[in-house]
């Protein structure tokens, strides 16, 4: 039985049982026939692999020249990279863009959350994108975001953030049926009114 030990972004450990007669061991890819690692002892380890990338492998006792017979793996998925770089590249009244940095391969899935207080999150979307463009914000509010990476099997990464945004005001609407009502003055003569357009030639 072949079993999958540590893994990391770019490693898999693997562990096998001792095949009878075997001085040592070929690691094969699953699907073709390319030599990974040529191990003594009942153990590899596997580096410079993708991340969040699935991976099985095969593996043979060998002695005196000869390759045994191969036993294969069950799959081993590698975890993905964290989010880097959190950022908002336009924010207004209703809405935000969000960007980050990815060093995951394509089809990797991110999950954005958000708060309002920076404590409690909800999940707001999952986006293969290393953007996000939120909507349905409200003026003079205060936001808070969080992004994370999820393997093949579910495994989520640490999360990038948080990233505060607070959201401008709305512009006041221009005012409407603007009109102009004729002014009356009183003269030095107390008790007389006069009806003047301008005031300095009273």
């Amino acid at each position: 039985t072949v079993l999958p030990g540590t893994v990391r972004p770019r490693r898999i450990s693997w562990n096998w049982g001792p095949a009878a007669g075997a001085t040592s061991y070929r690691v094969f890819g699953s699907t073709d026939a390319t030599l990974w690692a040529a191990p003594n002892d009942t153990g590899t380890v596997l580096a410079d692999l993708a991340p969040s990338t699935t991976y099985s492998i095969r593996i043979a006792g060998f002695a005196q020249h000869t390759t045994g017979t191969l036993s294969w793996s069950g799959p081993a998925h590698t975890l993905a990279y964290a989010p880097y770089g959190l950022a908002v590249d336009r924010l207004d009244v209703s809405s935000a863009a969000l960007s980050w940095n990815n060093d995951n391969p394509a089809g990797t899935l991110a999950e954005v959350r958000r708060s309002t207080d920076g404590t409690s999150y909800a999940v707001r979307a999952g986006t293969l994108a290393a953007t996000y463009y939120d909507t349905g914000l409200v003026g003079c509010t205060s936001y808070y975001y969080r992004v994370r990476y999820r393997n093949p099997v579910g495994i989520d990464t640490d999360f990038d953030g948080p990233l505060f945004v607070r959201t401008p005001a709305s512009t006041p609407s221009a005012p409407r049926d603007l009109s102009a009502q004729k002014l009356i003055f009183l003269t030095d003569v107390p008790g007389v009114l006069a009806d003047r357009d301008d005031p300095a030639s009273l």
